[in-house]
């Protein structure tokens, strides 16, 4: 079901199919969508990181065999006080979204593997057929346990 979805997201942004296919089979991160500049015009220079003026970035990362993450972030740099998603494999095998305290914990102590981090809230995670969502409960069981 995921790939569906996924797939006609980047159908979205005026890939042709071919183009889509390849992107969902191949592992890597494509750039779906970047707001085009318009600093110099409205400000007489380039804003960008920390200046105030950020532009819309989207990004498509393909993580096989799990599935597929759409970045929906900007050029602004990350802040000390940011607080990241970690997406790890949990105990069952399924994707565990974490942040924060229990993101540390589980890659740290508990040694669950991280798949995918980023800025909190910017990536949407669209399941390969066959993966599922972990459970949290799982992920804190197993923190627990160690």
């Amino acid at each position: 079901m995921g790939k569906y979805k996924i797939y006609r997201e980047i159908r979205s942004f005026g890939f042709t199919a071919t183009e889509a296919v390849n992107m969902l089979r191949t592992d890597g991160t494509y750039e779906l969508y970047e707001e085009p500049c318009d600093c110099w015009r409205r400000h007489g220079r380039v804003l960008h990181n920390n200046g105030g003026n950020y532009h819309q970035i989207v990004c498509l990362h393909t993580i096989l065999p799990w599935g597929w993450f759409v970045e929906d972030t900007s050029t602004r740099e990350g802040f000390p006080g940011d607080r990241y998603d970690r997406w790890v494999i949990g105990p069952d095998g399924g994707i565990v979204e974490l942040w924060g305290y229990w993101a540390d914990l589980s890659c740290r102590i508990a040694g669950l593997e991280c798949v995918a981090e980023f800025r909190d809230r910017e990536a949407q995670f669209y399941p390969a057929d066959g993966v599922q969502m972990g459970d949290f409960g799982l992920v804190r069981q197993a923190i627990e346990e160690y």
